[in-house]
């Protein structure tokens, strides 16, 4: 239906365009143990995994954008980059005012590149849940997370 590069080939980088623009030419790299999700519009979603970013030069990691594949509307077979790097194994932005156990909800608050979570179907309020995986702590170390995660896919 839709990949990047060259259709059917292994190994292929990510075209990453503008956040938040669905445009032709714009898709995810190659990747493994992705965690997805399907939309009330039937549109379909995904966070993370294990493959190729943006460039080359960087190799394989750990990812931690999240993408969307439209099948229906306007944009239908195309890819929207909406959150996350282009890069590899990236930390992630935990707020720092406040103590995490109030969870408090803000827009810059990013999880860790990771791959493997569990991850639960969107709510009656439109968030996905996500919990743990394999991936980059907020010192950039390599290991198995126990954090909680909510997104809210925009716009909802």
């Amino acid at each position: 239906m839709s990949g990047g590069g060259a259709t059917g080939l292994a190994e292929q980088l990510g075209m990453y365009g503008t956040q938040q623009s669905a445009a032709a030419g714009f898709f995810p790299g190659s990747r493994w143990g992705a965690s997805g999700w399907s939309d009330s519009n039937g549109n379909l979603w995904f966070f993370g995994g294990w493959g190729w970013a943006s460039t080359l030069a960087q190799g394989t990691g750990f990812l931690d954008d999240i993408w969307e594949y439209h099948t229906t509307g306007p944009d239908a077979g195309l890819w929207t980059w909406w959150k996350g790097s282009s890069n590899v194994n990236e930390s992630g932005n935990y707020p720092t005012y406040l103590p995490v156990f109030y969870g408090v909800p803000f827009v810059q608050n990013q999880p860790g590149a990771r791959r493997g979570v569990a991850l639960w179907q969107q709510d009656s309020q439109g968030y996905v849940w996500v919990f743990g995986g394999q991936g980059v702590d907020t010192q950039g170390n390599n290991g198995y997370l126990g954090e909680f995660w909510t997104y809210l896919p925009f716009p909802y």
